[in-house]
């Protein structure tokens, strides 16, 4: 139970840094969240070190310690266009996959 509050919580801290239209914050895996950014690299590595430094700063329930750690990859300065959510074929599977955008909203509207 509190391990779903703190993963809410910490998406709502995630959240209030991305930029709607620039940046798309999901969860990736159990306590692991994704930022797809069209920003520079240089830009990505700022909102890197603001997500961490966040969750550091916040007063989470019962004295619980969270930590972040982020890695930044790549780098791109132009919108996404359409067709980079359009369906494709996985080529290691060999099934459809679509990535349209409501994957793409922050998780802390579901929590």
């Amino acid at each position: 139970m509190v391990g779903d509050e703190i993963l809410c919580r910490v998406a709502k801290v995630f959240g209030s840094l991305v930029e709607e239209g620039f940046d798309y914050l999901f969860r990736y895996a159990g306590d692991e969240f994704v930022v797809i950014t069209v920003k520079s690299l240089e830009e990505a590595r700022k909102l890197a070190l603001r997500m961490v430094n966040a969750i550091s700063e916040e007063k989470w329930p019962l004295g619980i310690k969270v930590a972040a750690s982020a890695g930044v990859a790549g780098g791109r300065r132009a919108s996404p266009r359409q067709r980079d959510f359009e369906p494709y074929t996985c080529p290691r599977t060999n099934r459809p996959v679509s990535l349209t955008s409501p994957f793409f909203r922050t998780p802390a509207s579901s929590c």
